[in-house]
């Protein structure tokens, strides 16, 4: 993960798989945000909605999930036609991440046996999340009027899977468009 899981006009979902027991909180943002893609934690502008944080449920030894979901509170609401950024910020017993310090916001190259190779091409391809290196994920919600909205499907991003990042299939589409 993350994974984006709902959007509602007053509330916006993202599940994590973790390998360790965690605090998890979401931080959203009206706009595209860039964090950078050096090291340490996101430390950009404050965000326009944050969710308390919430534990990661254990389902056995190494994996823990983690749904957290951002209650916008009555009388706000996440408007229509507009592109929000998020980060999610991760507290385990080893200290506080966020998906800037664990290297999510930028491209990384891999060797066949996974390991991260740096200065070099000979490797795959693990694009950032966000849609430019350093940006963090977003989401647009739906337009104003229904005939303006288009939907794509897709299935797993796969980022720790060997071969190319394959939602970038999709990016080409919506920048084509």
């Amino acid at each position: 993960g993350p994974i984006l899981r709902s959007v509602e006009p007053r509330s916006v979902t993202v599940w994590l798989a973790l390998r360790d027991p965690a605090e998890v909180k979401l931080s959203l943002w009206n706009s595209i945000v860039n964090g950078g893609t050096g090291g340490g934690l996101f430390l950009g502008p404050a965000p326009d909605f944050e969710s308390g944080p919430i534990d990661a449920r254990r389902v056995c030894d190494s994996l823990h999930i983690a749904v957290v979901t951002l209650e916008i509170i009555v009388p706000q609401q996440l408007p229509p036609g507009q592109t929000f950024s998020y980060n999610v910020t991760i507290t385990t017993s080893a200290g506080t991440e966020d998906l800037k310090s664990l290297g999510m916001l930028r491209d990384n190259v891999f060797d066949a046996e996974g390991t991260p190779v740096s200065g070099s091409l000979a490797g795959h391809l693990h694009a950032a999340l966000g849609y430019g290196e350093g940006d963090l994920p977003s989401f647009a919600t739906p337009p104003p009027e229904l005939t303006e909205l288009r939907l794509v499907h897709y299935s797993c991003r796969r980022p720790h899977e060997r071969g190319p990042d394959a939602l970038r299939f999709v990016d080409q589409l919506i920048e084509d468009d």
